[in-house]
């Protein structure tokens, strides 16, 4: 579905909406797929700054698609989100650089979270104003997924019990399927 989206988009630019939906969730795809990889072809520390990256770019993508869907674009916000874009993978190959990866995850994934706590809310008004019910699933789908985020957040930090696993793989398939 996603790479149907992004050749739709690719014939008809004017398909923002569709175009940032597929993309965020065939790289959603793609990173829930690290999940459950054992083995990759890349060095460790590549590997790991990538997935890093597709984090920040996840985020980007949804406040993209948040604001194609709504037909806003809040100057704050895209600025916000063209600054997490240009400087979170560098910090987070800077970190890398010094085997300190996991500790800019600590400090830059409550950024990304508080990045896309404004996607929701763009989509909800606009779904409020037609009144529509599909709509509102969309948000209530991109709700969880964030909620996800949060708790794997906690759970990556080890704040909650050991035997937790991560929700994202699970709720991420249910948001590309709405």
């Amino acid at each position: 579905t996603s790479l149907f989206m992004l050749l739709l988009w690719s014939l008809r630019r004017s398909e923002t909406t569709i175009g940032t939906f597929g993309a965020l969730g065939l790289l959603a795809s793609l990173r829930n797929h690290m999940y459950f990889v054992v083995g990759t072809p890349l060095p460790p520390l590549l590997a790991d700054w990538l997935y890093f990256v597709a984090q920040i770019v996840s985020v980007v993508l949804l406040g993209l698609f948040a604001m194609a869907f709504s037909e806003r674009r809040p100057l704050l916000y895209r600025r916000a989100l063209i600054a997490t874009a240009m400087l979170l993978p560098l910090a987070g190959a800077f970190a890398a650089g010094l085997g300190e990866l996991h500790r800019a995850r600590a400090w830059c994934y409550p950024w990304l979270m508080a990045m896309a706590l404004p996607a929701p809310w763009l989509v909800l008004q606009t779904a409020l104003s037609r009144r529509s019910a599909t709509e509102l699933t969309l948000v209530a789908g991109i709700a969880v997924v964030l909620a996800a985020g949060v708790h794997d957040y906690l759970c990556q930090q080890g704040l909650t019990s050991v035997m937790d696993s991560y929700w994202l793989p699970n709720t991420v398939p249910l948001l590309i399927a709405i």
